[in-house]
């Protein structure tokens, strides 16, 4: 098959929906779409498309880039994600074929952005198993969710500490993120106030709640969670305290939602420890290829709020 790689135009995006809704059968609004690929505090998108000499988009790979940082040292953070081919335009292995050439298209767009580029994305099993096997996809982990229930955990040393509500003040969580950013040992997306702000409270679909951790009169850190139908309280991001455990950040999230009255079956996260209450999800964190595999930097930490679909 012929076919085409070229840069999406905004323009297009109607017709990349179109093939999001064939392929992943749900669709996206234009507004989400947009709030995606052209808002919020990023270094840049990337959009690229297969077209057929007729015309006819026929594939796409899209990439997110956000300012990062590890161990004091900075780094592009680039998540590719909305990887899509249609029905007409699959095949088998061969190179030339769509899917190939669109990976092979993104890598050279991310090998042309200047400094050093940590490239991730969230496929499900089947997905990572074709880019693994045609060289683009590398498996950090399987990711796992945790069930956290009532007698799960106990809470000593946390009559100090507190977690309450908050609005979004981007400046408030920007002395929060000054503060653990130099802390930071594992490649990690900057979740500035900027950030949080774009990804969170300006969510065109999604509706999420702030949580900041108090020790006495000081912010400490903060959570982000979302309520599902079922009354699991997903913890969608987090920036911990030192001195607070995932264990006690889930009581002391428990013990504020009682507070309010808020119906809660069980915090779900994907911090770990693995424990019988721990379940593989069917998403992989992998390392998507730009030049070699990176090797000077240890396996981030992924949460939910860094995929595109929570």
């Amino acid at each position: 098959m012929k076919f085409d790689i070229t840069a999406l135009s905004q323009e297009e995006t109607t017709e990349a929906r179109a093939l999001f809704s064939s392929v992943f059968n749900h669709s996206i609004p234009a507004g989400q779409w947009n709030w995606k690929y052209a808002q919020g505090p990023r270094l840049g998108s990337i959009n690229l498309v297969a077209r057929t000499p007729a015309g006819e988009l026929i594939g796409h790979i899209g990439c997110l880039l956000f300012p990062g940082v590890c161990k004091g040292r900075p780094l592009v953070f680039a998540q590719v994600c909305d990887v899509m081919v249609s029905r007409s335009g699959r095949g088998g292995l061969e190179s030339s074929g769509v899917y190939p050439q669109l990976a092979k298209a993104m890598q050279q767009a991310l090998r042309a952005r200047a400094g050093e580029v940590f490239a991730y994305g969230f496929p499900g099993v089947r997905p990572f198993r074709l880019g693994e096997r045609m060289g683009f996809y590398r498996c950090r982990y399987a990711v796992h969710s945790s069930r956290f229930e009532a007698g799960n955990a106990n809470g000593p040393g946390l009559q100090a500490n507190s977690l309450v509500p908050a609005e979004w003040n981007p400046g408030r969580l920007d002395a929060i993120w000054s503060r653990h950013a130099g802390r930071q040992n594992t490649p990690a997306l900057a979740r500035t106030g900027a950030y949080l702000q774009w990804r969170y409270a300006a969510h065109p679909e999604r509706s999420y709640k702030l949580w900041i951790f108090r020790r006495f009169w000081k912010d400490m850190g903060w959570l982000v969670t979302s309520s599902m139908p079922n009354h699991d309280e997903v913890m969608v991001d987090s920036l911990l305290p030192p001195h607070i455990s995932v264990e006690a950040a889930c009581q002391l999230l428990r013990q504020s939602l009682k507070a309010m009255q808020h119906p809660v079956a069980a915090i779900i996260h994907w911090l770990g420890p693995c424990g019988p209450s721990t379940q593989a999800n069917g998403i992989i964190a992998i390392e998507f290829r730009v030049n070699e595999w990176q090797t000077q930097y240890p396996c981030p930490v992924f949460q939910p709020g860094d995929t595109d679909v929570f």
